[in-house]
């Protein structure tokens, strides 16, 4: 991909209310950026080096035995090998642990997929497009239909299949997209006994922060 198309792209993707970073873009913007300053042979300047290094000492703790393996250890094969050999490829120390919490990461069970699930889809339709065109309409309504065929958990995806045949996904904008995913899960909440979100404040909650100012 060219920098012009990637440029482009960038300016037709929606972004934080006016005054608010976009939370989901930065991190791909930045790996953009050093992938290309590394083609073109300059060093790469991280805006957020700081908030990432941060994440890397709270997981540092929990991992740092198998982080510290001597490479002899990790690969006894390597130690006879001349320094023109190719060298053994490093792999994550396993059980892989979560960078932030240093936690043991293991397969996810119905509750902690779904959690995961609707944070992804939530986020997905704050950044829907404002004025979606005909393509985008369709592929997002294709996207739920498929969600509801392929979803890992069968109980859940045949629940969502039959909530869209009833109220089918409105993609006509981004407003209404983010009301309905939010309709979408408080169907699900009330049906587990859980309280139901206020759909007033799906932009707080999954687009631009909290205005208590608690998410800056």
């Amino acid at each position: 991909m060219s920098d012009a198309t990637h440029q482009q792209q960038q300016q037709q993707q929606p972004t934080g209310k006016p005054g608010k970073p976009c939370r989901v873009c930065s991190g791909f913007g930045e790996m953009y950026q050093s992938f290309a300053a590394q083609k073109q042979g300059q060093p790469h300047s991280q805006p957020h080096q700081q908030q990432r290094q941060q994440h890397k000492e709270r997981g540092r703790d929990a991992s740092q035995g198998e982080q510290q393996q001597a490479p002899a250890q990790r690969h006894p094969q390597a130690t006879a090998s001349s320094s023109s050999a190719t060298p053994a490829p490093q792999h994550m120390p396993t059980p892989t642990r979560d960078v932030v919490t240093g936690e043991v990461e293991c397969p996810e069970d119905s509750f902690t997929l779904g959690r995961k699930s609707w944070s992804l889809l939530h986020t997905m339709a704050a950044y829907y497009p404002d004025t979606p065109t005909d393509t985008d309409q369709r592929d997002m309504k294709e996207m739920m239909r498929l969600l509801s065929r392929f979803y890992p958990c069968r109980e859940c995806a045949d629940d969502f299949g039959e909530y869209i045949q009833k109220d089918p996904p409105d993609t006509t904008s981004r407003s209404a997209f983010a009301q309905w995913m939010c309709k979408a899960h408080n169907a699900v909440n009330v049906r587990l006994g859980k309280p139901a979100f206020d759909c007033s404040k799906v932009d707080e909650r999954w687009r631009d922060g909290w205005k208590d100012g608690s998410c800056d």
